[in-house]
């Protein structure tokens, strides 16, 4: 079992997709961002991967930027934030503060959070999209006090 896992994570090392080697050294190789083969794949992920590059399309680039609907599938803010930390893509990157503040904006909007019924007195809803949010705002490097509200309300799930 061992050979054929080395060699499936050998040929995942030699995707011409920066993307997969990324997602290859730290999570299957527990590699961290700071070794010297994931400096190098972050790198070409910036200026080289066709997912990356597929995913900043849709990404505002500056205030007056239109984008789509933050949940328009595939396309909108909520699904290209996880898929970018879900590759891995390194933390802390500037360009993304704007994206993430339009995702929070939307998760922690009155009219959002008051679509969600209230059932014996608390509120109800599946939590996949707080979930998410949370999930990318944390991989991608942007807790900050909002992320708190974000755990409450999925503890009200909960509990």
């Amino acid at each position: 079992m061992k050979v054929r896992e080395d060699k499936l994570i050998k040929q995942l090392l030699e995707s011409s997709e920066p993307a997969v080697r990324l997602k290859t050294y730290l999570r299957l190789l527990d590699h961290d961002y700071e070794t010297s083969e994931v400096k190098s794949v972050i790198s070409e992920i910036r200026t080289k991967s066709s997912i990356t590059s597929q995913l900043f399309s849709y990404l505002p680039k500056d205030e007056q930027s239109k984008i789509v609907n933050v949940y328009t599938k595939w396309q909108g803010i909520h699904w290209i934030l996880p898929s970018l930390a879900d590759i891995g893509y390194p933390p802390k990157e500037d360009f993304l503060q704007l994206s993430i503040d339009h995702e929070l904006k939307w998760l922690l909007s009155e009219k959002h959070w008051k679509k969600r019924p209230i059932i014996n007195g608390r509120r109800r809803f599946c939590a996949s999209q707080e979930s998410n949010g949370l999930y990318s705002i944390l991989s991608l490097g942007f807790s900050d006090e909002r992320s708190d509200i974000f755990a409450e309300r999925l503890m009200l799930c909960i509990y």
